[in-house]
């Protein structure tokens, strides 16, 4: 069987959330005609000031004064790691040239790694008692924020989208409240809006309203997406929302529907879904058991509506409604399939079964790895790409990676020493390149593979314990992150 990278984490886990916007390319000064860069840092060793007039040199310190500076289509605000308050989007981009926000960080949320490496990122925390979203988009279109960790808050959404176009937060990781279920979804996209797409996002969510809300507009896209948390109301809910696609999510938790259209949201695609998790009040659930289902189309939603590639299970609940359409519930999927035509690929299988060609499908999973065709099973899926995977996360092949006899695990300051990894692919894929990251603020190395082995050599000029991580990289896309602890000594 093909091994996942990782689980999707229980309550508070964190993820890696690979980011794949395109940085624009720096522009050395703030006060010039054409696309910049607005560079925010907070950190206490930096003099910053949000007057500023060249952010190379001074950076802005709250990300708010930055974006509020950036107002040519085509601008960038770049945000180093640290914690920063809640900010609104107030500029447009064009198709062409979105306005871009995002930080320095390679990845959308804290990097937990063997031995509990943890690198911090760029966090938006929300006041106590605050309603005001951690990321607020009003009036505006064509603008791109990724990257960022947003803490939610008993009474306020993380992202909070109005009257806005062409809008897409990605690689995002947006973590629960531990005060308490908050009372406001994680993700709200009101008044009409339209084009809005949250990608490749981990969302552990706790509170007693959807997850994910969108009430009225047309053409948004929830795609790649993992949902865990505990979560007492419903996961995806679409109210009067047309042409949607909700595609590749993994959910696990919800009350009530996991993935919910009513109110006249036609024309959706429901595919490549993995759907299913706490439905009922047996498991302290604020919803009744009929309410309990894992898919939900109300009658005035089904018209033009596919649901299918998805896998739905209701494995926690007490009254097993798999799906819910026009009314009428269905307790499987060959039921379901039988009465209206749809899930006829739907299936527990989830490696290699996805339909490739689904509106909305990436060409990579939560983490921006990319979908692989294992050895050791049998292609079931459709379009071009009929090995891509159901569900958020991309299946990996069965690397073993270890540290060699070479890596020194105590080290004296100054002096050159040797880390080395042994990779071996059971599949036979090759493995290609490590890439090391020293954790002592040096840039990283990559080095090639030989015979499965990859060596670098490095010293350290600071006493201290160093977590060092090796990314693996095989032939077919796959990536592991391996690594261990050095001493250094004085």
């Amino acid at each position: 069987m093909r091994m996942h990278r990782r689980a999707l984490g229980a309550v508070g886990a964190v993820a890696v959330l690979l980011a794949t916007s395109v940085m624009s390319s720096p522009t050395p000064a703030d006060a010039q005609t054409g696309p910049a860069t607005f560079y925010v840092n907070n950190a206490a060793s930096v003099s910053c000031s949000d007057s500023t007039t060249n952010s190379t040199v001074t950076p802005y310190c709250t990300i708010q004064a930055a974006v509020d500076a950036a107002s040519t289509p085509g601008d960038t605000v770049l945000v180093e790691r640290g914690t920063y308050a809640p900010f609104a989007v107030t500029h447009s981009g064009t198709a062409t040239a979105p306005i871009t926000i995002e930080t320095t960080a390679t990845s959308g949320a804290e990097e937990r790694m063997p031995g509990g490496i943890v690198t911090p990122i760029a966090t938006i925390t929300i006041p106590a008692g605050s309603s005001t979203p951690a990321v607020a988009v009003s009036g505006q279109s064509n603008v791109l924020v990724t990257g960022f960790r947003l803490l939610q808050n008993i009474g306020a959404s993380q992202i909070a989208i109005s009257g806005s176009s062409h809008i897409t937060f990605n690689s995002n990781y947006l973590a629960r409240a531990d005060s308490g279920p908050s009372t406001a979804p994680s993700v709200s996209v009101t008044s009409d809006s339209s084009y809005v797409t949250i990608s490749r996002t981990q969302i552990s969510a706790f509170a007693t309203v959807p997850t994910v809300l969108i009430q009225g507009g047309s053409h948004e896209t929830l795609t790649t997406n993992a949902v865990s948390g505990s979560q007492q109301g419903p996961g995806f809910v679409l109210e009067g929302t047309t042409s949607a696609a909700i595609t590749s999510n993994t959910i696990n938790s919800g009350c009530g529907a996991d993935v919910s259209l009513t109110g006249g949201s036609t024309a959706a695609s429901i595919e490549n879904n993995i759907i299913g998790g706490l439905s009922d009040d047996s498991e302290g659930c604020n919803v009744p058991d009929s309410d309990a289902t894992a898919l939900l189309v109300d009658s005035s939603s089904t018209s033009g509506t596919v649901a299918d590639y998805n896998y739905v299970s209701t494995d926690w609940t007490a009254t097993p409604t798999l799906y819910t359409w026009a009314g009428v519930p269905y307790a499987s999927a060959a039921a379901f399939q039988t009465a209206t035509g749809q899930a006829a690929h739907d299936s527990s299988v989830t490696n290699d079964s996805a339909n490739s060609a689904a509106p909305g499908e990436l060409p990579s999973d939560v983490y921006s790895y990319p979908w692989i065709q294992g050895l050791d099973e049998t292609v079931t899926g459709a379009g071009p790409y009929p090995y891509y995977s159901r569900g958020a996360l991309a299946a990996t092949d069965p690397l073993n990676a270890h540290n060699s006899p070479s890596w020194l695990s105590t080290w004296t300051v100054g002096v050159t020493g040797t880390l080395s990894m042994t990779i071996t692919d059971s599949w036979g894929n090759t493995i290609t390149e490590c890439n090391y990251d020293f954790g002592d603020g040096t840039p990283s190395v990559t080095v090639p593979a030989t015979a499965g082995v990859c060596g670098v050599s490095h010293s350290f000029s600071v006493a201290g314990k160093y977590a060092v991580d090796v990314w693996v990289s095989v032939s077919d896309g796959s990536k592991k992150i391996e690594g261990g602890y050095v001493t250094v000594a004085s």
